[in-house]
């Protein structure tokens, strides 16, 4: 349902967006992750990001598809991820491989190296708690980042 909801909503972006009278089109943003915008006023807005284009940006909140004008958004930030599924993700990968490679292996071997590997994946995932900014407007920035990907 969640997902026939988005790709409705995803449509509507694109259509509004094909329809504007110069003919730019807003760049689709992928609306699968939530993101809080802060305007200028400091009010922050919890949605989902449609859209992205020099003139604005389109946010699904509250049930509805809201155009925003650029000028009236400082910052859009990406929040943290939960801590668990750092370690859901390290627990994974031997749990793969016991349930593919190594059927007739002993569980108390397996059962650690779920554990290990879930403490490990936990561990970054902890280092990592911050929110990303997509977007900083009022003018140019300079910011530092630092990120571990697997």
């Amino acid at each position: 349902m969640r997902s026939l909801i988005l790709a409705t909503m995803f449509t509507v972006c694109a259509a509004s967006a094909s329809a504007q009278d110069d003919g730019e089109a807003c760049h689709p943003i992928s609306p699968s992750e939530q993101v809080v915008v802060t305007t200028t006023e400091g009010h922050g807005i919890r949605g989902l990001l449609l859209c992205l284009d020099e003139r604005g940006i389109v946010v699904a909140e509250e049930g509805r598809v809201r155009r925003r004008p650029i000028g009236t958004i400082r910052r859009i930030d990406r929040p943290a991820d939960p801590v668990w599924d750092g370690a859901a993700k390290g627990a994974a990968v031997p749990l793969i491989i016991w349930a593919v490679l190594c059927r007739q292996c002993q569980a108390e071997p397996m059962l650690r190296a779920t554990l290990a590997y879930s403490l490990v994946g936990l561990t970054f995932d902890a280092l990592h708690r911050g929110p990303r900014t997509i977007y900083t407007g009022g003018g140019p920035s300079a910011s530092l980042v630092w990120r571990v990907r697997f």
